[in-house]
């Protein structure tokens, strides 16, 4: 901003503005740990992500473990998403 006075004598001010994102996304639909017989494993969610920033957000999945043998074990899955100032969500 700048102002002159009658007299040819101006002052300037500015402000800078600086934004940042230090809010992480959110995963939606990521599913709740369940116990399931050996034929009846679900399939992986389709997890999408929200964020207050970032509007083109991909959400990465990955099968960390699975210790399923002869019918019994354990499967961890994983679903990570980032935004465009580097913050990240991980669930399993």
């Amino acid at each position: 901003w700048s102002v002159t006075d009658n007299d040819g004598n101006t002052t300037t001010q500015t402000q800078t503005i600086t934004v940042e994102d230090n809010t992480p996304p959110v995963l939606v639909g990521v599913p709740a740990d369940a116990t399931v017989e050996c034929d009846a494993i679900p399939a992986p969610a389709v997890v999408t992500a929200t964020d207050n920033c970032d509007t083109t957000l991909t959400v990465s999945y990955s099968e960390t473990t699975n210790t399923v043998n002869d019918g019994v074990g354990t499967i961890i899955r994983e679903w990570s998403v980032t935004d465009n100032d580097g913050n990240t969500t991980t669930q399993t």
